[in-house]
């Protein structure tokens, strides 16, 4: 005999980390579970107004450029000749990055922390007014090459 289940409505139960495999995916816990702003404002993915879709978007390839250009190449890295890429997911407020998380390995222990330094390190764009406030969750690719390396 099995004891009864109670399930607790939407509102009480507690919240996941936006990222990160414990939750079964990098983004499968952000729409419904993100974590409001101080205001209550949340960004989801879920079908938001035309307008502030393309906003984000622009502000994704704003924030992405500026992860790029704060990575840099661990110099044991190159010493070994490796490169690669990796995921780092994040949530963006106001022009900094919270809950920094690496999504996929570059499969060096190097290139990732270079990686997840990038995001802390990177000098964002400020949102624009009809962004603020809000939790964005961002994905961003951090790609390591030899050649774009060398010529630094």
């Amino acid at each position: 005999m099995t004891a009864p289940t109670r399930h607790m409505p939407a509102a009480a139960q507690p919240s996941r980390p936006a990222f990160g495999p414990a939750n079964g995916g990098p983004l499968a816990a952000a729409a419904p579970h993100a974590l409001p702003a101080p205001n209550g404002r949340v960004a989801t993915p879920a079908a938001p107004a035309p307008a502030i879709a393309s906003e984000i978007a622009a502000l994704s390839g704003l924030v992405s450029t500026a992860v790029q250009r704060a990575a840099v190449m661990p110099q044991a890295a190159l010493r070994q000749g490796r490169q690669g890429r990796a995921q780092v997911g994040f949530v963006y407020v106001d022009g900094s990055a919270e809950g920094i998380a690496l999504l996929q390995s570059s499969q060096s222990r190097w290139l990732d922390e270079a990686a997840l330094g990038a995001v802390r390190s990177a000098h964002y764009p400020a949102s624009p007014p009809s962004l603020r406030s809000l939790r964005i969750p961002m994905q961003v690719w951090v790609d390591f090459e030899l050649r774009l390396a060398a010529s630094t």
